[in-house]
């Protein structure tokens, strides 16, 4: 890939904080221009969409959808074989609103070109993201009923009650902060875990074991019970601690990996990242860093 332009449009996603549309448009414009290196372009919005914040998701997913539609051509192209990874990627880290919203985008993909004669994507693309998508909201409905909500939701509504409108304005800078910081170290970690693994699985040293039918259906209830822990003890940290913004931002990141956990069966390796990626969360002291102790 071309560094200077994957990093250029790098730098440029992180300024797309909400769906501005002159920010969409010129880059838009931008990745018209650099259409000889569309594979570059598209790698810059993967690994942003993969990295930062829920909240920050939906601006860049609507870009990708500006350039799929105005530029199309070789992105376009590019995108038929990546799509339903991106999207499932996306639509299970996000909430509920989010989600309607890239539905929404997503029907406009259909019959919506040469005079409602063509799709912007092939038809078995679309009907593989809405088939993924029936299928996680189904699951996510029986695997709710299983697990129980937590209680504790009524102590965080006693935190809201102890701080005043004006205390929760000014640390809101810092918690968004914070989040990032922690969610970055998370997805840094487990992307070394899993290079490690990789490189002894291509050096002989592992060998993957295969996991018997019986048990497949347990990962997910495990670690929803961890995570269920883990966001009570959050909590209750929060109460002592209701300055402390990097306790509200693992918090924050145990709600969003409760949500992917809840949508879909995970296998045995991918359930062994998040427990890699919880022991993280839960080793991050108020300085921001694992095992600081500071």
């Amino acid at each position: 890939k071309n560094r200077p332009i994957y990093r250029e449009f790098r730098n440029d996603l992180g300024k797309l904080t909400f769906n501005s549309k002159p920010i969409i448009n010129s880059l838009s414009k931008k990745a018209e221009v650099n259409v000889d290196d569309a594979e570059s372009v598209l790698r810059a919005i993967e690994d942003h969409l993969r990295f930062t914040v829920p909240k920050y998701k939906l601006p860049a997913f609507y870009l990708l959808d500006s350039i799929a539609k105005n530029v199309g051509g070789m992105y376009v192209s590019l995108l038929h074989g990546r799509l339903t990874k991106l999207f499932i990627d996306m639509w299970r880290s996000v909430d509920d609103m989010v989600k309607s919203k890239m539905e929404r985008t997503m029907g406009t993909w259909r019959n919506g070109f040469d005079g409602g004669k063509r799709n912007l994507f092939p038809e078995f693309v679309l009907r593989k993201i809405e088939e993924d998508i029936s299928r996680l909201k189904a699951r996510a409905k029986e695997t709710a009923k299983m697990v129980p909500e937590s209680t504790s939701d009524d102590l965080l509504d006693n935190l809201t009650g102890m701080q005043s409108y004006a205390k929760k304005r000014a640390l809101e800078e810092k918690h968004q902060s914070a989040q990032r910081e922690v969610v970055a170290r998370a997805d840094s970690y487990n992307g070394s875990a899993h290079h490690q693994r990789q490189h002894e699985q291509g050096n002989g040293h592992h060998k993957r074991q295969r996991t018997p039918d019986k048990i497949k259906g347990v990962f997910n209830h495990d670690l929803l019970q961890q995570i269920n822990a883990m966001i009570m003890k959050k909590k209750v940290e929060m109460l002592r601690r209701p300055n402390d913004t990097h306790l509200f931002a693992v918090h924050d990141a145990l709600k969003e990996y409760k949500a992917i956990v809840l949508e879909a069966e995970l296998p045995p390796e991918r359930a062994r990242e998040f427990r890699d990626q919880l022991a993280v969360l839960d080793n991050i002291q108020s300085s921001g860093l694992p095992g600081s102790g500071n």
